[in-house]
């Protein structure tokens, strides 16, 4: 049998173009859109969710925390560089042992006789979704196996290693008293009209182009951004040489594949310092009020860092959902999620429900105070018309392992939702993540007996009987907009948060529920509710009244 990974329709169509000495292709599909073409058109292929268990969550989680520290930089880094190098290494990592797991489960079942791939490569920091290591991971890892490996284009291991430099614009510099923002998303616009009372300007750091509606949007909504000029410098291809030490998983060689990620993280955390010496730079002059911050990845840890040394207040109101580790690997999931949300380094983090409030306790985190929503959805509930399924989609290149629902998990679920939905004339909603916003016509065309959306989710939301999730921030979007959630994990493996998992009870804010007879009872439970119990999971107030305590206390 002749087996192809992909990861795009664009790359199934090339190899098929120009595949034409060997027989009939069994696709193996490693993102939502390479599964979902080959679907729509009866492709043969397979699932992954029958070669991908829950058992391999577990062990690649074991996998990745191995091999992050076998491959350690050689930069001396600290603080959130560190971080971010081994978030980038760890990823990586995380899709060789999809790759490696699957072929391993699928070779006891089948006889492989070759493997094809596009030989595409590509890689590029600065966007998740134009990154496409597929043919050079398979290039590796199947050297030893005793099976025919074709490359339909020659894979090109040289690295771009791409310098920058960047420049502080002269125009619009804050002169009075103003407070920093690290972005102007994830509802942080509900800072605006706080800020402009209690006479504080906004600002934050832009390091692209901003075009003509960007510039008037920001103009009109008064958010200012401080734009800090990128420049290309030069472009330098780099060859792997080879290494005296020998990386292995049982017989796979990974050691050309991980120094080749090394150097390519090593190449981000490089201009990352350079967009930090800029912000240092410039904080040390005209030093802001307050610092507040949604994540801290990148650029934005060390904004937290650098106002932490020198005394300025920094305030972290995460767009995030974590909760309390229930055993090891959703500790470890939560911790991993959290780097790149959180750290000890702000004055404050703001509590924005119960749910991440079991989280700091687990955690230890004490610099924390309980704030109620900010920036939450928040919308007033009208005629409930639909379930509202919404869940957080990764891309292959950025995948977590054990609490996030694998894109063919998700592919099962609307399968299943869309039987339930012809069988009990129920109505279904699917709010599509927007890494995945463009799939929409092509779903709509599988499942006929759903609806898809692009909306925000304010949008959607006052119209949902309940939410359907796994372990996404629509969980927290949908309690704070009166929404109950079913927490829904058909493979028993992850429970975001220690919920109800009586089906039948009534009046509860928030379900685990596993299997779809359940998901049925769920619901009329929470149709059958009158006074859902939403303090349980949630504190009172509104957004409005919230920003408006904290800044009162910053007068």
């Amino acid at each position: 049998m002749n087996i192809s990974f992909v990861g795009t329709e664009e790359e199934i169509k090339f190899i098929q173009k120009r595949n034409t000495n060997l027989s009939k292709i069994l696709w193996v599909p490693l993102s939502l859109d390479a599964l979902v073409y080959l679907d729509l058109k009866n492709e043969e292929y397979i699932n992954p969710l029958n070669y991908f268990t829950n058992s391999d969550h577990k062990k690649g989680i074991d996998f990745q925390k191995k091999y992050i520290n076998l491959i350690k930089s050689s930069k001396n880094l600290k603080d959130s560089l560190l971080l971010r190098y081994n978030s980038i290494i760890g990823k990586f990592i995380n899709s060789i042992f999809l790759i490696i797991t699957i072929f391993n489960n699928l070779k006891k079942e089948i006889q492989i006789d070759s493997i094809i791939v596009s030989g595409w490569t590509e890689n590029n920091y600065t966007s998740k979704n134009k990154n496409n290591f597929i043919s050079l991971i398979c290039s590796e890892i199947f050297k030893k196996e005793k099976v025919y490996f074709k490359t339909i284009k020659i894979i090109d291991y040289s690295i771009e290693h791409i310098s920058y430099s960047y420049k502080l614009q002269k125009s619009k510099l804050p002169n009075e008293k103003y407070l920093l923002i690290n972005n102007p998303f994830y509802n942080f616009k509900r800072i605006v009209p706080h800020a402009k009372k209690n006479n504080f300007k906004i600002y934050y750091f832009e390091f692209n182009e901003l075009g003509f509606l960007k510039k008037n949007f920001y103009k009109f909504s008064g958010i200012n951004p401080i734009i800090i000029k990128r420049t290309f410098l030069k472009k330098e291809l780099k060859i792997l040489k080879k290494n005296k030490r020998v990386i292995k998983y049982k017989y796979f060689d990974l050691t050309l594949l991980l120094n080749f990620k090394k150097i390519l993280a090593e190449n981000e955390i490089e201009n990352i310092k350079k967009q930090n010496k800029i912000i240092q730079s410039f904080m040390l002059k005209r030093k802001p009020s307050i610092v507040i911050a949604n994540l801290i990845r990148g650029f934005n840890g060390y904004l937290i860092e650098l106002a932490n040394k020198i005394n300025i207040p920094t305030l972290s109101i995460s767009h995030g959902t974590l909760s309390k580790g229930l055993n090891k690997e959703s500790i470890y999931f939560q911790k991993k999620i959290s780097e790149e949300l959180i750290s000890k380094k702000f004055t404050y983090i703001a509590c924005q429900s119960k749910i991440f409030l079991s989280f700091l306790k687990q955690m230890k985190i004490k610099k924390y105070i309980c704030t109620g929503n900010l920036i939450f959805s928040q919308t007033k509930p009208k005629k409930p018309k639909f379930i509202l399924y919404a869940v957080t989609q990764r891309y292959f290149s950025n995948n977590h392992y054990y609490g996030i629902e694998t894109f063919f998990e998700f592919y099962q679920n609307l399968k299943d939702f869309n039987n339930l939905a012809q069988t009990k004339k129920l109505n279904f909603m699917i709010k599509l993540h927007p890494n995945f916003s463009h799939l929409k016509g092509k779903l709509e065309k599988k499942f006929f007996n759903l609806k898809f959306t692009n909306e925000p989710l304010n949008k959607v939301l006052p119209f949902a009987k309940a939410t359907i999730s796994f372990s996404s921030s629509s969980i927290e979007d949908s309690l704070y907009s009166k929404v109950p959630v079913i927490l829904y994990d058909p493979y028993g493996r992850y429970k975001h948060y220690k919920a109800c998992d009586i089906s039948g009870k009534l009046n509860e804010p928030i379900y685990y529920i596993k299997n779809i007879k359940n998901l049925e009872i769920c619901l009329s439970s929470i149709i059958s509710s009158e006074k859902i119990k939403f303090e349980k999971v949630i504190f009172k107030g509104d957004f409005e009244n919230n920003f408006k305590k904290i800044f009162t206390s910053l007068k």
